[in-house]
């Protein structure tokens, strides 16, 4: 194996790692969201469901499927629903991409490149200063 053979397989491993660290992130985002919602807000208030959507594959062994977990305060999952469709058939830019989402939110990619995957499979989107507010990523 020569030099360039190996540096290429360290890049390769260490991208793997940055985006199961990402999807990591965003999981534990949706998680605290929704732990958050669940302490602040009334039972009406809050959701945490799974939704089929546009399919999503990561590369490295990280997993694929067509199925998002999203968590919401302050509003309904019935209005996040549509806008995570919407959402994980666009193309990404990277991480922190801004997206067109619901007026008064300011929506934000969390999908990384390096991912093999060019659609934004992760995001948040938050309305000033902060609730309501929806996020999704993917369900492995």
């Amino acid at each position: 194996m020569n030099i360039n053979h190996r540096l290429l397989m360290g890049a390769s491993r260490s991208r793997t790692k940055g985006v199961c660290t990402i999807i990591a992130l965003a999981a534990a985002l949706v998680a605290v969201a929704a732990a958050q919602a669940a302490v602040t807000a009334p039972a009406a208030g809050k959701c945490k469901i799974v939704v089929t959507a546009t399919h999503w594959s990561i590369r490295g062994g990280a997993g694929s499927g067509n199925h998002y977990t999203v968590a919401a305060e302050g509003m309904s999952c019935s209005v996040a629903r549509p806008w995570v469709a919407k959402f994980t058939s666009q193309r990404s830019s990277g991480f922190g991409t801004t997206l067109k989402g619901p007026s008064t939110f300011t929506c934000k990619s969390w999908a990384e490149a390096a991912s093999g995957d060019k659609l934004v499979y992760a995001g948040v989107c938050l309305h000033s200063p902060g609730v309501p507010f929806f996020s999704w990523a993917p369900k492995p």
